[in-house]
């Protein structure tokens, strides 16, 4: 039976509160429903259990945010106009008088349902209802193991009966606090909301990054100094050629789904870092090389039109996808679109196919090849190939270059139309190799690349 009740008052305890708060009430009448909606909602909720039976402690947290929503009390249950993004997690850990010890943790991610905002003007209050994504995870007590738990679907966030001091700005935080049934122990919980009204969009942000269609990613001398950059020009401008009034306060700018590939070519270093940051970033102060992961900025605009930010490589083959949005001073948040109206919002840096993680430009210049093909072919070899898929390829190698009449080492890309064989030496007897390595290349087709074995 101490089992069951440790059970019970870790994971069950944080539901107990469906009893002690007021969920939405979806009969009420003389609601003005309408209009949608950007912002986000959160909720923080605590159960502490200190009795005579159990001592212990869990956590929920629930996030969502939504751009643009049409709740789903409009009628639009299954269309895409409520959904947003949203985060759910739930820990926890208690200790029974008996010794017994449990812990608790479901995490998830994805997508959220903007259920209701409804609004009385008659009473002048509101209401808000919005749905988390659920989660999945484990509940783990001694003597029992660890079991599967989820999916959750406690993840409802409800704001009720809210004084409402403007119809198109729902926003405020409410923290309450109260005993569990019995002398189980206390709970409190923290919900915040701010949700601004959409207005008819008389404007437009088209994002144009520099050199799009020919950009590469090249990396640095090391994983920690950048390479080639991309600048991201940002401007707003009037749809269909029209004016329009409000400007810009600032532009946020995301990187997401980032490559993070070992060290900054297939061959260097030999020792990569532990930890491995993201091959594309963002740069928050030129000049300056960070250790973080900066996949966000926000930068301002001087004359609430325009903005810019630079991307940075660390990577041959880095690849990630960027989204921007202009928050306007009347707090609406404006999407960003790739060179034209309407363009792509998720944008691709380098520019390349959704399936593909090499550049448009470097796979046109090289004739086209799928980033897992090895097809390289010479005259009287009937095995095609030289063992680097076309990615590997693009990613390419630190390797040692004539130049000049010195041997330096640089970052180079291989061929995919011709076969490449290493050759590592000291580079103090690169010449006394070179001419067998022509030889060599002269007999078999192959290109030699130099490798200097003291790095």
């Amino acid at each position: 039976m101490k089992k069951i009740l440790c059970f019970i008052l870790i994971i069950a305890s944080p539901f107990l509160l469906a009893n002690e708060y007021q969920k939405f009430d979806r009969t009420k009448h003389n609601f003005e429903d309408g209009g949608r909606w950007t912002g986000s909602l959160s909720l923080d909720e605590t159960v502490i259990h200190a009795n005579g039976v159990v001592n212990g402690k869990s956590e929920k947290h629930v996030r969502v945010a939504f751009l643009d929503a049409l709740p789903a009390s409009n009628g639009n249950y299954d269309s895409a106009d409520n959904k947003g993004t949203g985060t759910y997690s739930i820990q926890g850990e208690s200790t029974m008088i008996g010794g017994q010890k449990c812990s608790m943790d479901c995490q998830g991610g994805g997508l959220a349902i903007l259920n209701a905002v409804n609004i009385n003007e008659e009473a002048n209050t509101y209401d808000i209802d919005a749905i988390g994504p659920d989660c999945n995870g484990t509940k783990t007590c001694t003597g029992e193991g660890t079991k599967p738990y989820g999916p959750d679907g406690d993840d409802e966030i409800t704001v009720s009966d809210q004084h409402l001091l403007d119809k198109d700005v729902l926003s405020g935080t409410v923290s309450t606090s109260a005993e569990l049934p019995n002398g189980l122990g206390t709970i409190t919980k923290t919900i915040t909301w701010h949700l601004v009204r959409s207005k008819a969009t008389d404007v437009e942000l088209i994002v144009t990054p520099a050199d799009y269609d020919t950009w590469l990613p090249e990396p640095g001398k090391n994983e920690l100094n950048k390479g080639s950059v991309m600048t991201i020009n940002l401007k707003l401008q009037g749809k269909n050629g029209k004016p329009f009034q409000e400007k810009a306060e600032s532009f946020e700018l995301r990187l997401s789904n980032t490559s993070k590939d070992t060290g900054i070519t297939i061959n260097y270093p030999i020792s990569p870092d532990a930890k491995q940051l993201p091959d594309l970033r963002f740069l928050m102060h030129p000049g300056i090389e960070s250790i973080e992961e900066d996949q966000f900025i926000s930068v301002g605009s001087s004359d609430g039109l325009t903005g810019k930010a630079l991307i940075a490589s660390y990577d041959g083959g880095g690849w990630t996808t960027l989204t921007v949005e202009a928050i306007l001073k009347d707090k609406r948040h404006i999407r960003g679109s790739l060179l034209v109206s309407n363009g792509e919002t998720d944008i691709r840096i380098p520019k390349r196919d959704p399936n593909s993680k090499i550049a448009k430009a470097w796979l046109k210049a090289n004739g086209n090849p799928g980033d897992m093909d090895d097809r390289e072919a010479t005259t009287g070899n009937i095995n095609d190939g030289d063992g680097l898929t076309a990615y590997e390829e693009y990613r390419g190698v630190i390797a040692i270059t004539k130049v000049q009449g010195s041997f330096k080492e640089k970052f180079r890309r291989l061929d995919p139309k011709k076969k490449e064989l290493g050759v590592l030496v000291k580079r103090k007897q690169f010449p006394l190799f070179s001419e067998g390595i022509d030889w060599l290349e002269n007999a078999t087709g192959l290109e030699v690349i130099r490798f200097d074995e003291t790095e």
